[in-house]
């Protein structure tokens, strides 16, 4: 899950999402997409680094440029030991 939701990029606040890791979690990676599912953002999230309730942020500058408007995103985590997970599809709404 995204919140703030809807998101401010020029808020100068951090995006912050959260999601539940079996495993140790030593990178997470988000990607956004367009409501044409075109990849139009990459970004890491700096993630805490136990199992369980993982949460990381994603700078506000990472989002900047974006336009208004409903964008879906994929959560990529990936552990020590070379294995990955991924999330559903959500939905985040950008507004300025």
């Amino acid at each position: 899950m995204a919140y703030s939701n809807p998101y401010n990029a020029y808020a100068s606040k951090p995006l912050y999402v959260d999601f539940t890791a079996t495993r140790s979690v030593v990178k997470v990676k988000v990607r956004i997409y367009t409501a044409a599912y075109r990849l139009v953002r990459s970004v890491d999230a700096s993630p805490s680094l136990i199992s369980g309730y993982v949460a990381g942020n994603i700078d506000a500058s990472n989002l900047q440029g974006l336009a208004n408007g409903t964008y879906y995103y994929v959560i990529e985590a990936g552990s020590g030991t070379g294995e990955k997970a991924s999330s559903g599809i959500n939905k985040i709404i950008i507004l300025k």
